[in-house]
């Protein structure tokens, strides 16, 4: 793959490119690779503890809903809507919802209290656009933040304070469909239509913000 200048590519034609690329962290080794029937992102819907196991589906357009399913077989519907992301906290489950189809384009996050016990769900926040893909920020040691990858931005959220910050939603990845992302020591990588992306976040002194700095497209 090369580095190709943004203002070049022909986005028509890479949106009907029948090429979809994965990005992958196995076992500590970058793996990027082509999306086929036999090998597809890892869409990890799933989440099982001793008491309840957790079972997302996405179908896009057709909707979607997280169940939770107990051991003598007994079912909870706890939300309604396409599930992108479940990600385990502590006692908590972080998840991550959302379309963007047509002209919809829609997210939140949810937080399931307690999700090995007595899930008790809560909203967490709106999203400004659908999430594609959810982080962890390793480089955030003290604090958990999610970096998530929007259908054409970035946005950075701080469940413990509360602060969601959209750092951009007019990025060159729409119409690509973000379907993964590693992050590295110089960013993050992700898996889309066509190619691969690269972007970092740049740290600003003092209180500035952070803003999505070095975005990249690579493809052959």
């Amino acid at each position: 793959m090369i580095d190709k200048d943004l203002d070049l590519v022909n986005f028509v034609e890479v949106n009907r490119s029948k090429n979809n690329y994965f990005v992958r962290n196995e076992s500590g080794k970058l793996t990027i690779g082509l999306i086929t029937v036999d090998n597809q992102p890892k869409d990890n819907l799933t989440i099982v503890t001793d008491k309840v196991q957790y079972i997302g589906s996405n179908k896009g357009e057709w909707g979607g809903e997280l169940v939770a399913k107990w051991p003598e077989g007994t079912t909870d519907k706890l939300i309604n809507d396409n599930i992108v992301a479940l990600i385990p906290e502590q006692d908590d489950l972080y998840v991550f919802t959302g379309l963007a189809h047509l002209t919809s384009n829609r997210g939140a996050v949810y937080k399931i209290l307690n999700f090995e016990t007595k899930p008790k769900v809560e909203k967490v926040t709106l999203l400004p656009q659908a999430p594609n893909v959810v982080l962890r920020n390793k480089q955030q040691e003290n604090v958990l933040e999610f970096v998530i990858i929007t259908s054409s931005g970035v946005t950075l959220l701080e469940p413990e304070y509360d602060d969601l910050k959209v750092l951009d939603t007019k990025l060159f990845w729409g119409g690509l469909y973000p379907n993964s992302a590693v992050q590295t020591t110089d960013g993050f990588l992700i898996g889309m239509r066509s190619g691969i992306a690269s972007f970092s976040l740049t740290e600003h002194a003092g209180w500035g913000p952070r803003t999505v700095s070095n975005v990249k497209y690579f493809t052959k």
